[in-house]
């Protein structure tokens, strides 16, 4: 499995959704109670995580000699797999 580099259109979607919030956040009539802005938060948090790690996998990808198929599927796997696993980034 290979990660594409995050591209203008997934940045613009993030930068809309951070508009939207910051609308939101500031606009009382959709005032939220602290849980769910205390949600909201560390969802845009892991989102925000979620994107370094694909973009350090991309680089670490491309830099990875493209003839050496081996490195690079262990590299997708174990990646893949600890972002995964119980309590990992995908679990929030």
């Amino acid at each position: 499995m290979t990660t594409e580099p995050m591209t203008g259109e997934r940045l613009a979607d993030i930068r809309r959704r951070d508009d939207i919030s910051l609308r939101l956040a500031t606009d009382p009539r959709y005032a939220l109670t602290q849980a769910e802005a205390d949600r909201r938060d560390l969802l845009c948090e892991v989102e925000r995580l979620r994107a370094q790690l694909l973009d350090a996998v991309a680089t670490i990808e491309s830099a990875l000699d493209p003839g050496d198929q081996a490195d690079r599927d262990a590299l997708d796997g174990s990646v893949l797999d600890e972002a995964n696993a119980p309590g990992g980034i995908a679990d929030v």
